[in-house]
């Protein structure tokens, strides 16, 4: 149906007619459109007028389709409330047959328990008179378990007595009676076997912690034999009793006696675990490092008497100079360093050995002890764990004595050398000695001992020898330089030798913190000592810097020289005086060759990296002379291409001596050389500002002005009317 367009009628445009012709018209408007609205309305009525009936039809339908559902529900809700008076009468009959099986049950264990203390009782009496006492325990066993179950079970008023007054006490005096035997049988056993078949029975008879204390005291008495042993051997090999081939050192008597415990610990351990239990793990250790405690210490006293290490500390104390910045006018001590080592090395070595022998405790511990069981300290401060820590100090003594006196007699031994020779061995006699060192402690095992050591290298290192070595170089730094230039190479390179030898030092130290520490606590504590090398590394390396700097320095008049043949040119050039240089060079070559000359003292001297310093030290300072040199020269166009030519030369020349990039250090030079070689001054805003791509400039608008004005067919009004910024 076409849709009809009709005016807008309002109220308020109505009562603002007066013409009848305009009323009539919207009269005759209103009309048509009440006409429309009624034809639209009937054609809705008789559309959806089916619908409407069909859906009222099924509304009348529906009630009686209901009501036979309803009934059914009814009859089913009915069915459901009999169904759960029913499941009730169920549940509360099945409680009270639950009530009475559970009654029954315990009738019938008390019974059982009856039948089972008579038995008990009986056969009690024949194991006892046949010494069958394996059998008389187990049966005590079982009566133990009644009477505690018994004793759990004491607020239950109505339990059936097991056990009139007088069977209890019976039963309870033969317990003691049994007891009593079998202490006395466990106190007499000579033989492992026996002393183990009668510890084992204290566990059923109900005092099982006093048959491990029992089993754990004769363990300890095999051990002490065998420590016993161990030790007189040793004292017989001190006094020279002995063939050499059956004498021990102090070393080995506490590694074999270290080795004994852990025999016996691994030979026992499962046999105090099938008789006792995991709680029996603990105690045994706990026996066996006691017994340990009594001998270890006794070996590493021997050891002290017989390197007279308080002695030797008594000695060296005096002479230890508290500052180790020594000089060579310090008192020489009557201790030779090198008698040390063996006293050094064997304190290390006994600490290794404790060290192993702790982790294996450790390990048992872990394996068969659970983790809520395990006591905060494995193993608790022990006279043996005192003995060695007093022992370990008194070798960071001994070690800080002889890093430091011999660091002392490599500087006097070096002063000596130099005398002679230009080279210098110091750096490697010193590192020598703070390998030895280092590897020594870490061979102790002992996360403090290594701490300390590293801590006192890195005091040497940073006071005592590099004191030396600035000396050293101060002496060698001064007009001699230029003519002897070895002198002040060696001792450059031994600054460049030491930062390298740090960090290799470093290296090596770590891989062993990994391999040897394996709990992550400790690892990091050392680790930590370790990191002051790097600082001391770099320490070095800045030293370093500062004397390249301090050479370069030095050579500037040589350089400044050099640049004079370049004022002494001129790159105003024309056609012709341009094609003479390209067949005579007036400057570049011969520049060039004084260069070579001036580094050719060095090169064969300094370390690759120390001359590959110097010369980007010497680049630096080349490029401020030539920099400033032609700032105050004139430039045409061809003489901007010879100066360019020139610049390119001396850079090849550059990258050709050393391994690392010059073209960095020449970047002021090759951007004024490019400005110098602009067509015309508008040019160079196709370079700069947004136009200049990744290239960053290094020159100031001021300084790119000043370049331009070097340009002698540069009008001076376009170079200020550019507009840099």
């Amino acid at each position: 149906m076409e849709e009809v367009e009709f005016l807008e009628i309002t109220v308020a445009g109505v009562q603002q007619l007066t013409n009848v012709t305009d009323m009539q018209r919207i009269l005759q408007e209103t009309i048509a459109q009440e006409k429309l609205l009624e034809k639209s309305l009937q054609g809705s009525l008789e559309t959806g007028k089916s619908q409407v009936e069909a859906k009222l039809e099924i509304l009348e339908v529906l009630p009686a389709k209901l009501r036979p559902v309803f009934a059914h529900v009814r009859d089913l809700a009915a069915k459901v409330d009999e169904t759960c008076v029913l499941a009730e009468n169920v549940s509360r009959k099945v409680k009270i047959l639950d009530v009475t099986r559970h009654r029954v049950q315990q009738t019938t264990k008390r019974v059982h328990d009856i039948l089972e203390v008579k038995n008990c009782i009986e056969g009690i009496d024949m194991a006892m008179e046949s010494e069958n006492w394996e059998k008389a325990c187990e049966l005590f066993k079982s009566y133990l378990s009644i009477v505690s179950q018994e004793e759990s079970q004491r607020e239950d008023k109505k339990r059936l007595q097991v056990l009139d007054e007088n069977s209890s006490a019976l039963l309870q005096k033969k317990l003691e009676e049994l007891r009593g035997i079998i202490r006395k049988k466990a106190e007499q056993a000579i033989y492992e076997a026996d002393v183990k078949r009668f510890c084992k029975l204290f566990t059923p008879l109900g005092i099982p912690g006093e048959g491990l204390k029992k089993y754990t005291a004769f363990v300890r008495s095999v051990l002490k034999h065998e420590l016993d042993d161990l030790y007189q051997v040793l004292q017989k090999s001190i006094a020279g009793k002995l063939p050499e081939a059956e004498q021990l050192t102090c070393v080995e008597c506490a590694t074999m006696m270290y080795e004994s415990v852990a025999n016996i610990t691994q030979t026992q351990l499962p046999l105090v675990l099938e008789a006792f239990g995991e709680e029996s793990v603990i105690p045994l250790l706990k026996g066996l490092q006691q017994q340990c405690d009594i001998h270890a210490p006794k070996v590493l006293d021997r050891f002290k008497d017989l390197y007279r290490v308080p002695e030797t500390i008594k000695d060296i104390s005096p002479k230890q100079n508290p500052n180790p910045r020594f000089s060579s006018s310090v008192e020489q001590s009557k201790v030779d360093p090198a008698e040390l080592e063996l006293i050094v090395e064997g304190i290390t070595s006994l600490s290794q050995r404790t060290e192993l022998y702790y982790r294996f405790i450790q390990k048992q511990v872990i394996s068969h002890v659970p983790v809520n069981q395990r006591p905060n300290r494995i193993l608790p401060e022990s006279v043996l764990d005192r003995s060695m820590s007093e022992l370990l100090d008194q070798y960071l003594i001994l070690e800080k004595f002889y890093m430091q006196e011999n660091v002392r007699k490599a500087i006097l031994l070096d002063v000596q050398q130099r005398a002679n020779s230009t080279q210098s061995s110091l750096v490697d006699y010193a590192f020598f000695i703070f390998r030895r060192c280092v590897n020594r402690s870490l061979f102790s095992y002992n996360q403090q001992s290594v701490s300390v050591v590293l801590n006192m290298v890195h005091q040497v290192l940073t006071q005592q020898l590099k004191d030396e070595l600035v000396k050293l170089l101060d002496s060698r730094v001064s007009a001699q330089a230029s003519v002897r230039p070895e002198l002040i190479s060696g001792a450059l390179n031994n600054f460049y030798q030491t930062s390298e030898n740090i960090n290799t030092l470093k290296a090596e130290t770590e891989a062993e913190i990994f391999r040897i520490f394996q709990v992550d606590q400790s690892r990091q504590q050392v680790l930590m000592c370790l990191e002051s090398f790097s600082e001391a590394s770099n320490e070095f390396k800045s030293i370093l810097s500062k004397y390249l700097e301090q050479l370069s320095s030095s050579l500037e008049p040589s350089m400044a020289a050099m640049i004079k043949r370049l004022k002494s040119i001129s790159y105003d050039l024309n056609e012709i005086k341009f094609a003479e240089n390209e067949i005579n060079d007036p400057f570049a070559e011969d520049f060039i060759e004084e260069l070579r000359k001036m580094f050719s003292k060095y090169k064969t001297n300094l370390v690759e990296d120390n001359f590959d310093s110097l010369v980007l030290v010497c680049v630096r300072h080349l490029n401020k002379l030539i920099e400033s040199a032609i700032m105050q020269m004139n430039f045409s166009q061809l003489g901007a291409l010879q100066f360019d030519k020139d610049l390119r030369k001396i850079i090849s020349y550059f990258t050709s001596i050393t391994n690392r990039s010059v073209r960095g250090e020449f970047a002021r030079l090759i951007q004024i050389a490019s400005l110098l070689n602009l067509e015309k001054v508008s040019e160079v805003l196709d370079y700069w500002g947004e136009n200049s791509g990744q290239m960053t400039w290094r020159l100031a608008p001021s300084e790119v002005r000043r370049v331009l004005s070097r340009r002698t067919d540069f009008p001076a009004e376009q170079i200020a009317a550019l507009k840099l910024q």
